[in-house]
């Protein structure tokens, strides 16, 4: 048993939460960033070779190539990637499948990781070895890695922060977490979102630039590959997202997601489609684990659903990343509120179903706000299929000069750069006044 420890075992549990707390506020703060920080990210600039360390525990929002290939690419840079279960994931056989998904999305791009933990979380490691002087976590959440591994626990190091989705939020918490404030950097899309980073962080947002984030660069690729199924004439290609929040309760959000209402209609009206249309079901990752504990679906019915929109002629199951997919597309149906203004880059007609229209609108900031309200709003329950005939076969669509409005005031990286170009200046302290 360690000294730490052994003094942990007689102190109070009151007084250690105590000691806690402020040692994350002390780490938080403006004047630790002045007095510590600063001097850390002076030495780090200097170096002639930066080693930067990538940990991933889910491929759907790992959403860094752009930055990993350009700092794989960059003289002054080594970077190495690290992957671990999601130990959120309580169920053992589906955590083993994401772990699995995690294996397969890194070896399918030909990019070199290591594997630290087992699918228990077990690992030899105490801690990440020191010459690695910046850490990205794409998932900055505690508990979703092993402790020795999570960022915590590595606070001696320069985290870099850019999200894995848009900031879509007005609220405190989506600004304000332990990860965002300690961050070397606290990459943000827009001039918008750094303002009201900045009056609602802790620290004032003194580490908050705008750069873009790094997942914005794929949609501005020259090429897509199709991962659609092939058919046997030319057919309409529609996405239906939906969000994991089924019912109220299971999070501080209001439910967003709408697909114990539509998902027997949807699945039933896609198949009506052969030779018209075909459609891929792209849940988010947590929603199998809620339909799992649904006491109306269960394991059995969610498998065998997600089964058949697999198997399906003119239907597929998405679970992985997904810009080639919406680039590929022609229209899409969701109700996740990270998707409102990635799709944007598409150009194509979209749909977003409301499940509570005041509760969720007053959520969200300028930027989400004319986002959503370029989409086509679907308030009832034939709103997808009236889109998907007005919109989609009829191409009727008075919205798109919006969406593409939207898209250049709010999406559009800065300095004509790319994010991950972006970043990569604002680490080297590069970036133009």
């Amino acid at each position: 048993m360690g000294i730490v420890q052994a003094i942990k075992n007689i102190l109070p549990a009151s007084l250690i939460i105590k000691l806690h707390n402020l040692k994350e506020s002390i780490y938080q703060s403006r004047l630790y960033r002045h007095l510590v920080l600063d001097n850390r990210i002076s030495r780090m600039r200097k170096q002639h070779r930066i080693h930067v360390l990538f940990i991933s525990c889910s491929s759907s929002m790992w959403k860094t190539d752009s930055l990993y290939l350009a700092l794989k690419k960059h003289p002054r840079f080594n970077v190495k990637i690290l992957i671990s279960p999601n130990l959120t994931i309580q169920n053992m056989k589906l955590r083993s499948e994401e772990f699995q998904r995690l294996k397969y999305f890194f070896d399918s791009k030909g990019y070199p990781y290591e594997e630290w933990c087992d699918v228990d979380g077990n690992t030899p490691l105490h801690r990440i070895p020191t010459q690695y002087s910046l850490l990205f976590y794409p998932q900055p959440y505690p508990g979703m890695i092993p402790k020795p591994l999570d960022f915590p626990n590595h606070l001696d190091r320069l985290l870099i922060g850019c999200e894995y989705a848009f900031h879509s939020s007005n609220q405190h918490w989506a600004y304000d977490k332990f990860y965002q404030n300690a961050a070397f950097l606290d990459c943000v899309e827009n001039e918008t979102v750094r303002e009201l980073a900045s009056s609602l962080k802790r620290n004032k947002g003194i580490n908050s630039v705008v750069t873009g984030l790094s997942f914005i660069d794929d949609f501005f690729r020259q090429e897509y590959s199709s991962p659609w199924k092939k058919q046997q004439k030319t057919s309409k290609k529609i996405i239906w997202a939906t969000h994991w929040s089924i019912e109220e309760g299971i999070s501080f959000l209001p439910a967003y997601s709408n697909f114990l209402a539509m998902a027997d209609g949807m699945l039933r009206y896609a198949q009506s489609q052969i030779g018209q249309m075909q459609f891929a079901f792209k849940p988010h990752p947590w929603l199998k684990r809620e339909l799992y504990k649904h006491p109306d679906w269960g394991k059995e019915r969610t498998d065998a659903y997600y089964q058949a929109w697999q198997q399906g002629v003119n239907t597929q199951l998405e679970q992985g990343e997904y810009v080639d997919l919406f680039m590929t597309s022609d229209a899409m149906i969701h109700d996740c509120s990270s998707f409102c203004c990635e799709y944007l880059f598409t150009g194509k007609p979209v749909l977003f179903m409301m499940r509570d229209e005041e509760r969720q609108v007053s959520l969200l900031n300028e930027m989400s706000h004319a986002a959503l309200y370029a989409h086509y709003i679907g308030r009832s329950p034939d709103a997808p299929e009236q889109f998907l005939r007005k919109q989609v076969s009829e191409g009727f669509d008075p919205k798109k000069d919006e969406r593409a409005r939207v898209a250049t005031t709010y999406l559009i990286p800065p300095n004509g750069k790319s994010a991950a170009e972006n970043i990569i200046a604002a680490i080297l302290d590069q970036l133009p006044e």
